[in-house]
């Protein structure tokens, strides 16, 4: 018998916060998410218990007015370099997790479904407490492969969760480079298929929230196109440079896929400027040290060819 630990969501909560806690894993399990820790299978049939927090493959954290006192462990998990998501239902967030995910349940009531598929974003198997994964009755096109093991950046065996499909993510700023971007998806799409490439206007349906939709896919996705034309630095209705703002689309996206160590390429397009470190706030200064590649409307073919095989590599 496999001696595996079966994966599961670690919650990090205050005692006073245990009434919520018991609605919200009620909440996740019916959504598949299974929360731990969780007995894993013995040599001899018994359950083995399995460590909570550092056994667990993804972390919530609930922040509340109480939560000074579990303050040593949510920095824990920090530490840890797991994917954490924060709930807020009152109080300040840590310094230490102001750049993880953040939802706003102050309402009182549970986060929204795009929640659930984000923090745990494999549509294969359900997990049920009783016994091993059952696969889901489901159209053969929604059903993804089980997650495969991978290591995290200090070494440890996890589970990698992102989904099977869209594994090409395009950024880009709609009033910079819709144009160019539309034109290098629809060479993505030629060379690898439309089940493969995130695009926005093609990818997040009506009704969807926007920032749990894109956050999870570029979680889901091996390669991150950051798009770059010429008004991609421009100035806010503020006046101030719109990827300084935390709330930025762009940014955000760009830092999730530096959260989740995703493959980052700029792509620099219609002429534009590749952005020095004092073009953007130092937060994204890294960005600057990765090679980019550029589309000239000139040399196109040539140019998004080499791309495609860049990103097919």
């Amino acid at each position: 018998m496999s001696l595996d630990r079966q994966p599961y969501v670690h919650v990090v909560h205050a005692p006073e916060d245990q009434p919520y806690v018991e609605q919200l894993t009620t909440w996740l399990t019916t959504r598949g998410v299974p929360v731990g820790p969780r007995p894993a299978p013995s040599l001899f049939g018994a359950p083995r218990p399995t460590g909570g927090l550092e056994g667990a493959t993804a972390v919530v954290v609930v922040v509340s007015d109480s939560s000074a006192s579990v303050e040593a462990e949510m920095l824990r998990a920090e530490a840890l370099r797991k994917p954490v998501f924060v709930l807020v239902r009152s109080g300040t967030v840590p310094e230490a997790l102001r750049q993880r995910p953040q939802h706003d349940v102050r309402h009182g009531g549970m986060p929204s479904p795009l929640w659930a598929r984000e923090v745990w974003p494999s549509r294969g198997p359900v997990f049920d407490f009783g016994g091993p994964p059952t696969p889901r009755r489901a159209p053969a096109i929604d059903r993804a492969p089980a997650p495969a093991l991978a290591r995290n950046p200090v070494g440890h065996t996890v589970l990698d969760l992102a989904p099977a499909g869209r594994e090409i993510f395009i950024c880009y700023r709609r009033d910079d480079s819709a144009g160019s971007a539309g034109r290098l998806y629809d060479a993505l799409v030629a060379r690898f298929g439309a089940t493969k490439v995130f695009f926005d206007t093609d990818s997040v349906d009506g009704g969807e929230d926007f920032v749990a939709a894109t956050t999870a896919a570029v979680r889901a996705a091996r390669v991150v196109l950051v798009v770059i034309g010429p008004r991609w630095l421009a100035l806010g209705r503020d006046g101030r440079l719109r990827l300084s703002n935390p709330d930025d689309h762009v940014r955000r996206e760009i830092e999730a896929a530096k959260r989740f160590d995703r493959r980052i390429i700029p792509v620099v397009v219609e002429g534009a400027p590749m952005p020095t470190p004092g073009d953007l706030p130092a937060e994204l200064a890294w960005l600057t040290r990765i090679n980019a590649v550029r589309l000239d409307h000139t040399r196109f073919h040539a140019d998004v060819t080499n791309l495609l095989n860049l990103v097919g590599g």
